[in-house]
């Protein structure tokens, strides 16, 4: 069962995100709420702050494809300490995507500089995906603004730097894959030939 596999610690916390992303692309949006649901309640009050971190990403990734942007999410999850760095930039970049979609550019750009605000250690996994989503964020407020030449080069300087990391297996480390990004934004700016070739 799930609860007996999150017993297990961290390889069950490391099933559980793979189970909860791939419900997410096959579209099994319950069965994805299910198993956030069980992370949620181990990482409450968990002094680990790894079921956080898991719990942020995945609550983030269920938001931006279901683009349910009404869910609630942890109000101190921008704090790294508590959420880990990787959970605190996929909320805060989520957080953004949700004021944009809902006409709220002011706090938009509040989040956006918030994610700068994020400390960005060299030695860190994640210090790499911070401008990455810094990148992307911007990218997005500048197609809401109609500024298509910025939006294109902050998401190709995402893409870049994306591109510059070593591969990694498993979900994505960001919520919403850049390049992906880039094709709806081509979609938003009406350039379907060019979204498809992303």
């Amino acid at each position: 069962s799930m609860a007996a596999g999150l017993n297990k610690g961290q390889d069950g916390l490391h099933a559980a995100h793979w189970l909860a992303y791939s419900y997410l692309q096959q579209g099994r949006y319950q069965k994805t709420a299910e198993v956030i649901k069980e992370v949620k309640g181990r990482a409450t009050g968990n002094p680990d702050k790894r079921y956080r971190d898991h719990l942020a990403y995945m609550q983030s990734a269920y938001v931006v494809e279901t683009q349910q942007w009404d869910i609630d999410f942890y109000e101190d999850a921008i704090n790294p300490e508590v959420f880990g760095l990787r959970g605190s930039s996929n909320i805060l970049f989520t957080k953004g995507m949700r004021a944009l979609k809902t006409g709220e550019m002011g706090e938009a750009e509040n989040i956006l500089t918030l994610l700068k605000g994020l400390p960005q250690p060299p030695s860190h996994r994640d210090a790499g995906l911070v401008p990455i989503m810094i990148k992307a964020l911007e990218a997005s407020i500048y197609v809401a603004k109609g500024d298509a030449k910025k939006a294109i080069d902050n998401i190709e300087k995402a893409i870049e730097r994306q591109e510059s990391r070593s591969v990694e297996f498993g979900p994505p480390r960001t919520v919403k894959p850049v390049h992906e990004l880039y094709g709806d934004m081509l979609l938003a700016l009406k350039r379907p030939e060019d979204a498809v070739q992303m």
